[in-house]
């Protein structure tokens, strides 16, 4: 190793070290873009890292951005379990309307010290001047927890999906990190859909390339470029929620979302300290559900590696933290330990979940048929006893609604195809709630640990073949991601 390297190395432990931050700045960027799709989760996982971060012993200055900025409406969708919503039109949505809404509740959020709106307008406004106030041996961390799009030309343009159904791509968001001081770590934290695509932020203009921007960026995705992430839910059960800021979080904090203290190591690099990247692998580790999550760094060695290497054997003399959690995920799987019949097993259980997709998605089509024939079978019977109720958004109608509605409900509750109905409407809910959900986290674990075989694999080759500069920009991305949260 250079003399230069091991200068350049000893200038970036020193930047990063505790001591060199005497305040860190936590950007929480949160909500969904309008009141129909900002769901609980949304909020309640801005509540939980805000609990996670006072119970750290660092003091953390967040600000906090979510949906219309705490104006006096509603803003947060709910969902409540079948039966327990008191919905006095419960009957009558089964048949004409969006069954799965019946239970659904708007309400204004109930978080405090929201600094603005997640508004476009705000964001451009109000985010460079709070990145340029940061002196040079701060520290940023910015979070988003919301939505995204995926980009129609490529990940560049993939987006967050912001108050007021606006958008802001990869490629303008970068442009907002380069009024931080050059010397500022920041780190991210995006958990959208398709937030693979926003590990473009540590490269200048968001291109597709290796060599770094400027300044110091890391961070963490819960999903690739192209794959949706574990679904916002309506629910306000959190303790069914498994998506990757609540194992992240839990990481860093050491305590679940019930409050009962975390187990199992943390430091899984064995570095001393708890690191964003401890929380990454932990999560890698432990998570059950559909997220496959990556690091910048991560992706830095995907991008790295040339077409040539691909199919050389590896032989790992000093073996990565991706070989131990590969053993661990293995034996948590009870897979074999020879490769080839851990790789065919794998390749067995993963052609066992498609076809138990496949089914799953057949009945559900099936299913959707038949609701449909019930469906209207139950509406005409309707009509031909109360035809007014035909005339929606007419004052016959209202009429119906204010006066007839609830001898309907009674009629369609009596109807001999009603139980039918409800049966396959419930079992519809099961079908995608439930056993398919379970279908796409089984298969994740799978692809998971394939994927951390090919980090391993990669990281290897990188250590033998890659230049000095790749190597410089690596090391400056674990740095980052490597700084004790």
């Amino acid at each position: 190793m250079s003399r230069r390297y091991l200068s350049y190395l000893a200038c970036l432990c020193f930047l990063f070290s505790d001591a060199a931050f005497p305040e860190t700045h936590v950007w929480l960027i949160a909500g969904g873009p309008s009141p129909s799709n900002s769901q609980a989760q949304i909020e309640h996982n801005v509540s939980w890292v805000l609990q996670s971060l006072n119970r750290m012993p660092k003091d953390y200055k967040t600000h906090l951005y979510f949906t219309h900025g705490g104006k006096d409406s509603k803003d947060i969708v709910e969902w409540f379990e079948e039966g327990s919503s008191n919905d006095e039109f419960y009957v009558w949505s089964r048949i004409f309307s969006d069954y799965s809404k019946s239970s659904e509740r708007y309400r204004k959020n109930r978080l405090d010290n929201i600094d603005s709106s997640t508004q476009k307008a705000d964001l451009l406004e109000n985010l460079p001047k709070e990145f340029s106030a940061l002196s040079a041996d701060d520290r940023a961390v910015i979070i988003y927890n919301g939505h995204g799009l995926k980009g129609k030309s490529d990940a560049g343009d993939n987006t967050l999906r912001l108050w007021g159904n606006e958008q802001i791509t990869a490629r303008e968001f970068e442009s907002l990190l380069g009024k931080f001081d050059p010397q500022v770590p920041v780190q991210l934290i995006f958990t959208q859909c398709y937030s693979g695509g926003f590990s473009r932020l540590v490269y200048k203009d968001g291109a597709d390339v290796l060599n770094l921007a400027s300044g110091f960026r890391c961070g963490f995705f819960a999903e690739s470029k192209d794959e949706k992430a574990e679904g916002c839910s309506a629910s306000i059960k959190t303790s069914d929620y498994r998506d990757y800021t609540t194992y992240l979080f839990a990481a860093l904090s050491g305590k679940d979302r019930r409050g009962n203290p975390i187990k199992n190591n943390v430091d899984l690099d064995h570095d001393g300290v708890v690191s964003l990247y401890d929380a990454h692998l932990y999560s890698l580790l432990y998570a059950y559900n559909s997220d496959l999550p990556r690091s910048t760094s991560e992706v830095f060695l995907e991008k790295w590696l040339p077409w040539y290497l691909r199919w050389l054997p590896v032989t790992d003399s000093k073996p990565s933290v991706y070989a131990e959690l590969l053993e661990a995920l293995r034996i948590r799987m009870h897979l074999p330990s020879k490769t080839d019949d851990m790789l065919r097993e794998i390749a067995n259980q993963k052609n066992k979940l498609r076809i138990m997709r496949r089914e799953l998605k057949d009945e559900q089509d099936e299913n959707r048929k038949l609701i449909h024939e019930i469906q209207k079978k139950i509406q005409n019977d309707v009509y031909m006893r109360w035809p007014e109720a035909r005339l929606e958004h007419t004052g016959h109608y209202l009429e119906f609604m204010k006066s007839k509605v609830f001898e309907a409900q009674k009629f369609i509750s009596a109807h001999k195809a009603f139980a039918e109905l409800l049966k396959l409407q419930r079992r519809q809910s099961t079908i995608e709630n439930i056993e398919l959900l379970k279908v796409e986290r089984d298969m994740t674990q799978l692809n998971k640990l394939l994927r951390i075989r090919n980090i391993q694999r990669i990281h290897s080759l990188f250590q033998k073949y890659a230049g000095d500069q790749e190597k410089n920009w690596y090391a400056q991305l674990k740095r980052c991601e490597t700084i004790s949260f």
